[in-house]
């Protein structure tokens, strides 16, 4: 179901399902991209060095995380969630 918010102000963005009010954030990396910047990379960057260090293949066997990862191998999707 697509809703829209009640109000179109940048400060009250609000719609309400079933009695829960709900609050319309946009794009809050866009806010403050310095900081967000920051965490992505430290947020990936180990995944990223340890695909550099063992190869995909094997950083995939030995790490639980980049398994829920990786959703397609040579060129068909692996991840069963997304088939």
């Amino acid at each position: 179901m697509f809703l829209k918010p009640l109000l179109s102000l940048f400060i009250l963005n609000l719609f309400i399902v079933d009695s829960i009010i709900h609050y319309c954030v946009a794009n809050m990396p866009g806010a403050v991209p310095r900081t967000s910047t920051i965490v992505l990379l430290n947020a990936t960057l180990p995944n990223a060095i340890e695909i550099a260090a063992k190869g995909w293949k094997k950083a995939y066997i030995v790490s639980f995380p980049l398994q829920k990862g990786l959703n397609v191998v040579d060129g068909k999707v692996d991840y069963k969630v997304v088939t």
